[in-house]
Protein backbone atom coordinates (compact mmCIF):
# COMPACT_ATOMS: atom_id res chain seq x y z
CA UNK A 1 0.00 0.00 0.00
CA UNK A 2 1.67 3.50 -0.85
CA UNK A 3 1.94 6.17 1.80
CA UNK A 4 -0.59 8.52 0.58
CA UNK A 5 -2.93 5.49 1.10
CA UNK A 6 -1.69 4.60 4.47
CA UNK A 7 -1.97 8.02 5.37
CA UNK A 8 -5.75 8.59 4.15
CA UNK A 9 -6.77 5.78 5.78
CA UNK A 10 -5.22 6.85 8.83
CA UNK A 11 -6.53 10.27 8.85
CA UNK A 12 -10.09 8.75 7.80
CA UNK A 13 -9.75 6.93 11.20
CA UNK A 14 -9.06 9.71 13.23
CA UNK A 15 -10.61 12.63 12.41
CA UNK A 16 -11.98 13.63 15.25
CA UNK A 17 -8.80 13.74 16.90
CA UNK A 18 -7.05 15.70 14.30
CA UNK A 19 -9.40 17.99 14.16
CA UNK A 20 -10.13 18.47 18.06
CA UNK A 21 -6.72 17.03 19.80
CA UNK A 22 -5.32 20.60 18.94
CA UNK A 23 -7.59 22.64 20.22
CA UNK A 24 -8.14 21.07 23.32
CA UNK A 25 -4.76 21.00 24.10
CA UNK A 26 -4.25 24.65 23.66
CA UNK A 27 -7.69 24.92 25.88
CA UNK A 28 -5.65 22.78 29.12
CA UNK A 29 -8.12 19.73 28.71
CA UNK A 30 -6.46 16.77 29.69
CA UNK A 31 -6.70 14.68 26.69
CA UNK A 32 -6.30 11.35 26.11
CA UNK A 33 -5.56 9.29 22.83
CA UNK A 34 -6.68 5.83 22.60
CA UNK A 35 -4.46 3.68 21.29
CA UNK A 36 -1.36 5.77 21.78
CA UNK A 37 1.88 4.09 23.00
CA UNK A 38 2.60 4.65 26.71
CA UNK A 39 6.06 4.63 27.99
CA UNK A 40 6.98 3.17 31.03
CA UNK A 41 9.16 0.81 32.93
CA UNK A 42 9.49 -2.94 32.75
CA UNK A 43 7.89 -3.87 36.35
CA UNK A 44 8.31 -7.81 37.45
CA UNK A 45 4.93 -9.15 38.35
CA UNK A 46 4.50 -11.19 40.82
CA UNK A 47 2.23 -14.48 41.08
CA UNK A 48 -0.34 -14.47 43.45
CA UNK A 49 0.09 -15.31 46.72
CA UNK A 50 -3.31 -17.74 46.73
CA UNK A 51 -4.25 -19.83 44.40
CA UNK A 52 -6.68 -18.13 42.19
CA UNK A 53 -8.48 -21.21 41.39
CA UNK A 54 -9.78 -22.78 44.69
CA UNK A 55 -12.77 -20.08 45.64
CA UNK A 56 -15.56 -22.93 47.46
CA UNK A 57 -19.44 -22.66 46.51
CA UNK A 58 -21.28 -20.53 48.35
CA UNK A 59 -24.23 -23.18 49.55
CA UNK A 60 -25.59 -21.33 52.49
CA UNK A 61 -26.26 -18.22 51.12
CA UNK A 62 -30.08 -17.28 50.80
CA UNK A 63 -32.10 -15.12 48.82
CA UNK A 64 -34.33 -14.48 47.63
CA UNK A 65 -32.76 -10.96 46.47
CA UNK A 66 -34.42 -7.71 44.96
CA UNK A 67 -31.29 -6.86 42.92
CA UNK A 68 -27.47 -7.11 42.93
CA UNK A 69 -26.97 -4.62 45.20
CA UNK A 70 -29.13 -6.86 47.81
CA UNK A 71 -26.65 -9.79 46.36
CA UNK A 72 -23.72 -7.67 47.44
CA UNK A 73 -25.07 -6.90 50.77
CA UNK A 74 -24.57 -10.02 51.64
CA UNK A 75 -21.37 -11.01 50.17
CA UNK A 76 -20.01 -7.47 52.35
CA UNK A 77 -20.87 -9.24 55.71
CA UNK A 78 -17.63 -11.89 54.58
CA UNK A 79 -16.05 -9.79 52.44
CA UNK A 80 -15.98 -6.37 53.53
CA UNK A 81 -12.14 -5.70 52.99
CA UNK A 82 -12.18 -7.49 49.38
CA UNK A 83 -15.13 -4.60 48.34
CA UNK A 84 -12.47 -1.63 49.91
CA UNK A 85 -9.66 -3.31 47.64
CA UNK A 86 -11.84 -3.56 44.59
CA UNK A 87 -12.61 -0.01 45.10
CA UNK A 88 -8.73 1.24 44.86
CA UNK A 89 -8.28 -0.53 41.32
CA UNK A 90 -9.04 0.96 38.45
CA UNK A 91 -11.60 -1.53 37.14
CA UNK A 92 -13.77 0.76 39.98
CA UNK A 93 -12.64 4.31 39.41
CA UNK A 94 -11.78 4.68 35.59
CA UNK A 95 -9.66 7.48 37.04
CA UNK A 96 -6.52 7.97 38.24
CA UNK A 97 -4.02 11.28 39.04
CA UNK A 98 -1.21 11.29 36.62
CA UNK A 99 1.40 13.58 36.06
CA UNK A 100 1.55 15.49 33.07
CA UNK A 101 4.55 17.46 32.01
CA UNK A 102 4.00 20.87 32.27
CA UNK A 103 0.28 20.26 33.84
CA UNK A 104 0.98 18.58 36.97
CA UNK A 105 -1.60 16.20 38.37
CA UNK A 106 -4.04 15.42 35.81
CA UNK A 107 -7.36 13.07 36.26
CA UNK A 108 -7.18 10.96 33.65
CA UNK A 109 -8.28 7.78 32.77
CA UNK A 110 -11.47 6.14 31.02
CA UNK A 111 -13.63 8.52 32.75
CA UNK A 112 -11.87 11.77 31.13
CA UNK A 113 -10.80 9.97 27.76
CA UNK A 114 -12.38 11.54 24.31
CA UNK A 115 -12.06 9.23 21.32
CA UNK A 116 -13.19 8.98 17.92
CA UNK A 117 -15.28 5.44 18.65
CA UNK A 118 -17.67 6.38 21.76
CA UNK A 119 -16.20 9.80 21.85
CA UNK A 120 -16.60 9.51 25.88
CA UNK A 121 -18.60 8.11 28.93
CA UNK A 122 -20.51 11.03 29.72
CA UNK A 123 -22.54 10.99 26.87
CA UNK A 124 -23.23 7.69 26.50
CA UNK A 125 -22.81 6.60 30.44
CA UNK A 126 -25.51 4.01 30.37
CA UNK A 127 -23.97 1.65 27.77
CA UNK A 128 -20.91 2.44 29.30
CA UNK A 129 -21.59 1.64 32.88
CA UNK A 130 -23.24 -1.72 31.77
CA UNK A 131 -19.39 -2.57 31.41
CA UNK A 132 -18.36 -0.46 35.52
CA UNK A 133 -18.48 -3.12 37.85
CA UNK A 134 -20.72 -1.15 40.27
CA UNK A 135 -24.49 -0.45 40.41
CA UNK A 136 -26.49 2.84 39.91
CA UNK A 137 -23.78 5.41 38.19
CA UNK A 138 -26.00 7.58 36.59
CA UNK A 139 -24.49 10.75 36.77
CA UNK A 140 -21.96 12.68 38.74
CA UNK A 141 -23.68 11.65 41.99
CA UNK A 142 -22.49 8.43 41.88
CA UNK A 143 -20.90 7.33 45.42
CA UNK A 144 -17.49 5.86 44.63
CA UNK A 145 -17.02 5.36 48.15
CA UNK A 146 -20.08 3.07 48.85
CA UNK A 147 -18.94 -0.56 48.74
CA UNK A 148 -22.56 -1.58 48.34
CA UNK A 149 -22.44 -0.23 44.79
CA UNK A 150 -19.69 -3.13 44.11
CA UNK A 151 -21.10 -5.27 41.44
CA UNK A 152 -19.28 -8.91 42.82
CA UNK A 153 -21.20 -10.85 40.57
CA UNK A 154 -19.85 -9.78 37.09
CA UNK A 155 -16.39 -11.01 37.86
CA UNK A 156 -17.13 -14.21 40.30
CA UNK A 157 -20.28 -15.85 38.76
CA UNK A 158 -19.35 -19.18 37.19
CA UNK A 159 -22.46 -20.02 35.77
CA UNK A 160 -22.44 -18.06 32.75
CA UNK A 161 -26.07 -17.14 33.66
CA UNK A 162 -25.64 -13.58 35.23
CA UNK A 163 -26.29 -10.77 32.64
CA UNK A 164 -26.40 -6.76 33.39
CA UNK A 165 -28.50 -4.18 31.52
CA UNK A 166 -27.72 -0.64 30.22
CA UNK A 167 -30.10 0.98 32.74
CA UNK A 168 -29.89 3.23 35.95
CA UNK A 169 -25.98 3.14 35.60
CA UNK A 170 -25.62 -0.31 34.45
CA UNK A 171 -27.92 -3.03 37.19
CA UNK A 172 -28.54 -7.07 37.34
CA UNK A 173 -30.58 -8.84 34.71
CA UNK A 174 -33.30 -9.48 37.14
CA UNK A 175 -34.67 -12.36 34.72
CA UNK A 176 -31.75 -14.63 35.91
CA UNK A 177 -31.68 -16.73 39.63
CA UNK A 178 -29.67 -14.36 41.22
CA UNK A 179 -29.51 -16.98 44.56
CA UNK A 180 -28.40 -19.63 42.58
CA UNK A 181 -25.63 -17.58 40.99
CA UNK A 182 -24.70 -16.30 44.45
CA UNK A 183 -24.47 -19.99 45.55
CA UNK A 184 -22.31 -20.91 42.98
CA UNK A 185 -19.59 -17.81 43.02
CA UNK A 186 -15.86 -18.83 42.35
CA UNK A 187 -12.86 -17.13 40.56
CA UNK A 188 -13.18 -15.48 37.60
CA UNK A 189 -13.03 -16.92 34.38
CA UNK A 190 -12.35 -15.97 30.62
CA UNK A 191 -15.95 -15.82 30.61
CA UNK A 192 -16.35 -13.31 33.07
CA UNK A 193 -13.41 -10.85 31.55
CA UNK A 194 -14.85 -11.02 28.65
CA UNK A 195 -18.27 -10.35 29.79
CA UNK A 196 -16.80 -6.75 29.00
CA UNK A 197 -13.71 -7.04 27.32
CA UNK A 198 -14.98 -9.08 24.68
CA UNK A 199 -17.83 -6.92 24.11
CA UNK A 200 -16.55 -3.53 24.49
CA UNK A 201 -18.02 -0.91 22.31
CA UNK A 202 -21.30 -2.33 21.98
CA UNK A 203 -20.92 -5.58 20.40
CA UNK A 204 -18.33 -8.70 19.85
CA UNK A 205 -14.80 -8.23 18.55
CA UNK A 206 -16.53 -4.26 17.66
CA UNK A 207 -13.47 -2.58 19.72
CA UNK A 208 -11.76 -4.73 20.46
CA UNK A 209 -10.81 -7.30 17.47
CA UNK A 210 -8.06 -9.55 19.37
CA UNK A 211 -10.02 -10.27 22.36
CA UNK A 212 -13.36 -12.28 21.82
CA UNK A 213 -15.60 -15.30 22.38
CA UNK A 214 -13.58 -17.48 20.81
CA UNK A 215 -10.88 -16.88 23.71
CA UNK A 216 -12.95 -18.74 26.37
CA UNK A 217 -12.34 -22.08 24.22
CA UNK A 218 -9.41 -21.45 22.62
CA UNK A 219 -7.63 -23.86 20.19
CA UNK A 220 -4.01 -23.94 19.70
CA UNK A 221 -4.22 -22.54 15.75
CA UNK A 222 -6.33 -19.18 17.54
CA UNK A 223 -4.01 -19.16 20.96
CA UNK A 224 -1.07 -20.77 22.21
CA UNK A 225 -1.42 -19.60 25.59
CA UNK A 226 -5.05 -20.32 26.37
CA UNK A 227 -5.26 -23.40 23.95
CA UNK A 228 -7.93 -25.35 26.23
CA UNK A 229 -6.22 -28.80 24.99
CA UNK A 230 -2.53 -27.36 25.89
CA UNK A 231 -1.15 -24.38 28.21
CA UNK A 232 -4.59 -23.91 28.82
CA UNK A 233 -4.01 -20.04 30.87
CA UNK A 234 -6.53 -18.28 32.30
CA UNK A 235 -6.72 -14.97 31.96
CA UNK A 236 -4.77 -14.40 35.59
CA UNK A 237 -1.91 -16.78 34.59
CA UNK A 238 -0.48 -13.25 32.99
CA UNK A 239 -2.33 -10.80 34.79
CA UNK A 240 -1.55 -11.83 38.00
CA UNK A 241 -4.02 -10.45 40.97
CA UNK A 242 -3.40 -9.46 43.99
CA UNK A 243 -6.19 -7.61 46.87
CA UNK A 244 -8.24 -7.25 42.95
CA UNK A 245 -5.59 -5.01 41.38
CA UNK A 246 -4.77 -6.50 38.19
CA UNK A 247 -1.81 -5.57 36.85
CA UNK A 248 -1.75 -4.58 32.82
CA UNK A 249 -2.30 -2.00 30.18
CA UNK A 250 -2.34 -1.28 26.64
CA UNK A 251 -4.20 2.04 25.76
CA UNK A 252 -3.10 5.26 26.99
CA UNK A 253 -6.53 5.77 28.95
CA UNK A 254 -5.58 3.05 31.01
CA UNK A 255 -5.43 4.56 34.82
CA UNK A 256 -2.98 1.80 35.67
CA UNK A 257 0.08 3.71 35.49
CA UNK A 258 3.34 1.80 35.43
CA UNK A 259 2.42 -1.77 35.63
CA UNK A 260 1.99 -3.41 32.77
CA UNK A 261 1.97 -7.01 31.48
CA UNK A 262 5.27 -7.61 28.89
CA UNK A 263 6.14 -10.98 27.29
CA UNK A 264 9.62 -10.48 28.98
CA UNK A 265 7.79 -11.17 32.51
CA UNK A 266 7.88 -14.85 31.22
CA UNK A 267 10.22 -14.97 28.36
CA UNK A 268 13.68 -13.68 28.08
CA UNK A 269 15.30 -11.24 25.51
Amino acid sequence: MKFTDLFMSFCSKNCCWIAIAPILFLAGFPTTIVGAPVADTVTTVSAPDVDFRVIPEHKEIEGPFEDGIDVTDTCLECHEQQAHDFMKTPHWTWSRLQEVPGKGMIKMGKRYAINNFCIGVASNLDTCTQCHAGYGWKDESFDFSDPSLVDCLVCHDTTRQYKRVAINGGQADLTVDLELIAKKVGAPGRHNCGTCHFYGGGGHAVKHGDLERSLIDADSGLDIHMNKDGLNFSCQTCHATQKHSIPGHSMADSPAGGNPVRCTNCHDG
